[in-house]
């Protein structure tokens, strides 16, 4: 039963019950015809101004259903029918094989979304951004624990999403989050290449640790801010 129909039932509830206690009061203090004709529709009055304020709550929860939007900021407003602009026009010109990418890559929003919704788990294709997300919510004294097969100096130093992914790490392990990253190698070379990143990392106070499949016949480690490195024979 929606609220809806619950306030109108009381309403002509407590619309009979008026009545009855107008009649009644009207035998009893002999009220003319004039005045409980005047109490009446007074009650008619609230009674249809009360149903007009149930048709609008209704219409306004109808048009929020069809759109959603209109709960978001300007900006949010803005963003969103923009992109549904770009996704209209890309429909047109699907042919193109970039474009059917990004169009399928699109189309799984939704999929993402309800299964968050849902509390399930889905792909998420971005890695950088799905790392700063859960590195940005946490608060001084929570750790951090990541396991990364970012092993190119390329992924740290280049790009927008590279160099913002760097910058909050360091931002974050001084503000007192405790951020511990275990490096997966697979050559000596990528040891190598990742040295100036490890040196970088742990002067920041990030346990920065090294998995090796096999880099010259050692396994190493990463030590904490020295960058001290522990060399066990296999």
């Amino acid at each position: 039963m929606s609220r809806a129909l619950v306030l109108r039932l009381l309403i002509a509830f407590l619309g009979l019950v008026f009545i009855l206690l107008t009649i009644w009061a009207g035998n009893i203090y002999h009220f003319s015809f004039a005045v409980t004709l005047v109490i009446m529709l007074s009650f008619g009055l609230a009674t249809f101004l009360a149903e007009i304020i149930i048709i609008i709550d209704n219409l306004e929860k109808r048009i929020k259903r069809l759109f959603p939007a209109l709960d978001l900021s300007a900006a949010e407003q803005a963003s969103i029918n923009e992109t549904l602009d770009l996704y209209v026009r890309l429909k047109k010109s699907y042919s193109v094989v970039s474009t059917r990418i990004a169009l399928l890559e699109f189309e799984n929003i939704h999929k993402m979304l309800s299964a968050a919704e849902r509390g399930s788990d889905y792909i998420f294709h971005d890695i950088y951004l799905a790392s700063m997300v859960l590195l940005g919510s946490l608060e001084p004294g929570q750790t951090f624990k990541v396991v990364s097969n970012l092993s190119k100096r390329f992924y740290w130093k280049t790009g927008i999403r590279g160099t913002e992914h760097t910058e909050l790490n360091m931002q974050q392990a001084r503000k007192g989050i405790k951020i511990q990253r275990i490096f997966v190698l697979y050559s000596r070379s990528e040891l190598l290449e990742l040295e100036e990143v490890f040196h970088e990392q742990a002067s920041a106070g990030i346990d920065v640790y090294e998995a090796a499949e096999k880099v010259g016949g050692i396994l190493g480690k990463m030590v904490q801010r020295g960058v001290e490195r522990c060399v066990e024979p296999r």
